[in-house]
């Protein structure tokens, strides 16, 4: 499995537990901690989103308006890109 398709599922949990176990004394951190497990959150959304696209088929993709060529250009994208 290469890490662009890394399910996050396991690290979000884990960042969740570490945000909610530390005392409120540093607010800003907490902040950080928040933002940080957003953006996984979303990065590991944007790579499940790209494992579903190689499902469709090429009568899918034609109702969607995209070609099969662009599906793996956007799936051989990073996960952390947009």
């Amino acid at each position: 499995m290469t890490l662009r398709f890394l399910d996050l599922t396991v690290l979000l949990k884990f960042l969740a537990i570490e945000v909610k176990d530390q005392p409120n004394n540093h607010q800003d951190t907490a902040k950080g901690a928040k933002a940080l497990y957003k953006q996984l959150k979303l990065m590991s959304s944007r790579a499940q989103q790209r494992r579903q696209l190689l499902t469709l088929s090429d009568e899918q993709l034609d109702d969607i308006g995209i070609t099969r060529a662009q599906v793996f250009e956007e799936v051989n994208k990073p996960f952390w890109k947009a």
